[in-house]
């Protein structure tokens, strides 16, 4: 909605926003807060890197932030129990 007031004030916007805290989570922290957040007790199969795969990868939503004003407003835990409830709520919408 920000983008588009900017373009209807005739002002510039990027193609392309990245959104992120500018903080890296690792694998093995989504993990955990899945697992709090569902319960389920699961262990993840651990795999070696594939070749081309980055060690790190780190989204930072700056241009967001100066063009459009965004922040970055939730948690870990609460993105995770957000698509959790998303999911719980699609029923069968979703493959099992």
């Amino acid at each position: 909605v920000a983008a588009a007031r900017r373009l209807a004030d005739g002002l510039a916007v990027e193609p392309v926003y990245n959104l992120g805290s500018g903080e890296g989570t690792s694998v093995r922290e989504i993990m955990t807060a899945m697992r709090n957040v569902t319960g389920v007790d699961f262990e993840p199969e651990v795999m070696p890197r594939r070749p081309g795969d980055p060690a790190r990868i780190v989204a930072a939503g700056d241009l967001a932030a100066r063009d459009l004003g965004w922040s970055n407003r939730h948690s870990l835990q609460e993105m995770v129990a957000s698509a959790w409830r998303a999911r719980q709520h699609a029923g069968d919408a979703y493959p099992r």
